[in-house]
């Protein structure tokens, strides 16, 4: 790493998040101020090579498309609100001795069979805008003399659109991001939240959705007669919209804290950017 302080005390090398020597303990205020000038030498360098692009308008397409997915999401949700309404009252008649119309599970259901495809384009738009900034993000990394990145922008394109593998991958290239960008401010913390609410919604929902989805196949076969079936099966229809609203929150909150991380790794880049002009003038 770039960013690093020499202990006045032993000379030894340290990170710049560290606050005092790893060696003799002595404090970061006391270093001798060597190592400073490595960031700015290093950015010109790779800027003579690769040059230095802006991110701020794929950042600010991501965090729009991020946004619109979530939009999607809690619509969808509100409309699933009415269609389980009268699911509900389809189980009590049909427990009550009363007729089963498929059409009518099927009329309730199909607004939201018009938000599938838009969803999907959605998702895979934003997907694809969130990759493409990532990888100039991490492309800019030797211009704003954070030194080389442990991944290439392509490598970082390929994970990012890789469903599944881009769940563990892309967490630890954005905490890699945060910290070459500014080693003492952190953003650990924030990229787990994330991680939290984008990931810990698909595992809730896998894991909860089997349940329900194997209970209601037994009591299907078991069930001695429709009704029954009817009145086992209302309580895990309600588990199901309960399993939808507790998603949707899940991933709005992870959804919202990632456009606060592109946000953030936005500031930090600009900082570093405008840190380094100043110190190399505009032919930075």
């Amino acid at each position: 790493m770039l960013d690093v302080w020499v202990c006045s005390n032993c000379h030894s090398l340290n990170r710049e998040r560290s606050t005092v020597c790893y060696k003799c303990g002595g404090p970061r205020e006391q270093s001798t101020g060597e190592g400073e000038g490595l960031r700015p030498g290093r950015a010109i360098q790779a800027r003579l090579v690769s040059g230095y692009r802006s991110s701020i308008e794929l950042a600010l397409l991501a965090g729009f498309l991020i946004l619109v997915v979530v939009g999607i999401e809690i619509y969808t949700t509100i409309l699933e609100n009415t269609a389980f309404t009268a699911l509900y009252g389809l189980l009590d008649r049909i427990a009550a001795g009363g007729l089963y119309d498929p059409a009518e599970i099927d009329a309730a259901f199909a607004s939201m069979d018009r938000l599938a495809l838009p969803g999907l384009a959605a998702f895979a738009a934003a997907l694809l805008a969130f990759a493409t900034w990532l990888s100039v993000v991490v492309g800019n990394i030797p211009g704003l003399g954070g030194g080389e990145p442990s991944v290439t922008r392509l490598g970082t394109f390929v994970w990012a659109v890789i469903p599944v593998v881009n769940l563990r991958r892309i967490p630890k290239i954005i905490q890699e991001v945060l910290y070459r960008l500014d080693p003492r401010a952190g953003g650990v913390f924030m990229v787990g939240l994330a991680w939290i609410g984008l990931v810990g919604s698909w595992i809730l929902a896998r894991i909860v959705g089997l349940y329900i989805g194997t209970r209601l196949n037994f009591d299907a076969v078991n069930a001695p007669s429709l009704e029954d079936f009817a009145r086992s099966s209302k309580q895990l229809v309600e588990w199901s919209f309960d399993l939808d609203v507790i998603t949707t929150a899940m991933i709005t909150f992870g959804a919202v804290t990632l456009v606060v991380i592109i946000a953030q790794v936005e500031r930090r880049a600009a900082a570093r950017n405008r840190e380094i002009e100043a110190t190399l003038g505009p032919t930075a």
